[in-house]
């Protein structure tokens, strides 16, 4: 006689099952939205809401938590009309609110059904990357008016974020020591205190002519913005993206150079680094 599969038949486990057979999961993501969302980053919630609001909840609300299948949604992703990578993020979006279910005993603990669904292509890099040479960047440089020309200097030379480079304040750089400390970001046209590097707080060495330049920049600001590259317009740091469109690429295609985005220069650095064998400060 073959033996019955064991079941848990704890009040808390019959509970679970009972939730998962009529529970919709608009339950699991009302209270996603209302608690562990509001603990990320701007930048993060504005991806995740947009994949709920656009995709999730339109297809999955009104639906049982126990009908949430690995093949439903596997053939969902499959028609969904976007690249592999956003399938890829909105599929882990779908198994961190199963995730959540089994966290808040909505439904019993057991294998995510979402690590059974595959995303063809989403480990493949969409864009290759691009190197610059220190010939291309300095040519680059000098194509670009200030303070654009600095901020891809420190983004370049120092290996920081953009985000990073846009977020500097005034007390960030130290000109007697030639250092700056990285202490918020600025992304998706808001301020964060908490960068994503483990440098933060840290002080890192910048280069005497480049410690040099930023301070003839400050020297000639009249304004009294706290921040190191602040809109004249506006007072607020500047928009990546704007400076990227209107005045980073245009002078890259007149030197010759094809596909340059603000990681091209971080990526560059790493590049550097590695063949002078130099360990990064970060």
């Amino acid at each position: 006689m073959s033996a019955k599969p064991w079941r848990d038949n704890s009040p808390r486990s019959t509970q679970a099952r009972l939730a998962a057979s009529w529970l919709p999961r608009s339950a699991i993501i009302d209270r996603y939205m209302t608690e562990d969302f509001l603990a990320l980053r701007p930048s993060t919630q504005t991806t995740n809401k947009s994949l709920i609001d656009l995709h999730i909840r339109p297809r999955w609300e009104h639906v049982r938590l126990a009908d949430v299948t690995a093949m439903a949604v596997k053939q969902w992703l499959d028609k969904l009309p976007f690249g592999a990578a956003s399938k890829a993020r909105t599929r882990n979006m779908v198994s961190k609110l199963l995730e959540l279910a089994m966290l808040w005993e909505y439904i019993p603990v057991g294998r995510n059904p979402m690590e059974l669904v595959r995303v063809k292509g989403s480990t493949k890099r969409q864009k290759a990357i691009v190197i610059l040479t220190p010939t291309e960047f300095k040519a680059l440089t000098k194509a670009l008016p200030e303070p654009y020309n600095l901020m891809v200097l420190v983004c370049g030379c120092l290996g920081l974020r953009v985000s990073e480079t846009l977020a500097l304040k005034r007390h960030d750089l130290n000109f007697d020591d030639c250092t700056l400390s990285i202490g918020q970001v600025f992304t998706h046209g808001q301020v964060q205190d908490v960068p994503k590097t483990d440098a933060s707080g840290n002080e890192i060495p910048v280069h005497a002519k480049l410690c040099k330049a930023l301070q003839a920049w400050h020297t000639k600001q009249k304004h009294e913005h706290a921040w190191v590259f602040a809109s004249a317009k506006t007072g607020s740091p500047y928009r990546d993206a704007a400076i990227l469109n209107n005045y980073i690429k245009p002078a890259a295609v007149k030197l010759g150079i094809k596909g340059v985005g603000w990681h091209t220069f971080r990526h560059s650095y790493k590049s550097w680094m590695a063949a002078a064998k130099t360990a990064r400060h970060r």
